[in-house]
């Protein structure tokens, strides 16, 4: 008994040492390029499942759509709504850091709380 006591008590402490979960890394926060600041595309992922992106380019447009985690810091995303109105492909994208998510060739930083 004393044994699986300490080998729970041991992996609840390694899960604590691997910071912050990917989805809460990528969750309320405004992911933008080239910066927050003075932001020409900006990302927002929420807690449901969906995000939003909106650029200021050609007088500002938003496209919507849901977000699943695949694991391994890799994102599938389904469009609702684009910024032609034309359908798009589902999209894989990728979060090297907690504070960098890659889209396509792309790399967007977090906003800072």
């Amino acid at each position: 008994m004393q044994n699986l006591f300490f080998i729970v008590l041991l992996s609840l402490s390694f899960s604590c040492m691997n910071g912050p979960k990917v989805d809460q890394c990528l969750v309320n926060h405004d992911w933008c390029i080239p910066n927050c600041e003075n932001s020409n595309m900006t990302w927002k992922f929420l807690p449901n499942g969906s995000f939003n992106v909106k650029t200021t380019v050609f007088g500002g447009k938003e496209a919507t759509g849901q977000w699943t985690n695949l694991g391994e810091k890799k994102f599938l995303l389904k469009y609702t709504k684009t910024f032609t109105g034309n359908d798009l492909p589902d999209q894989e994208i990728s979060m090297p850091d907690c504070k960098t998510l890659k889209v396509k060739n792309t790399f967007y930083k977090r906003s800072e709380l």
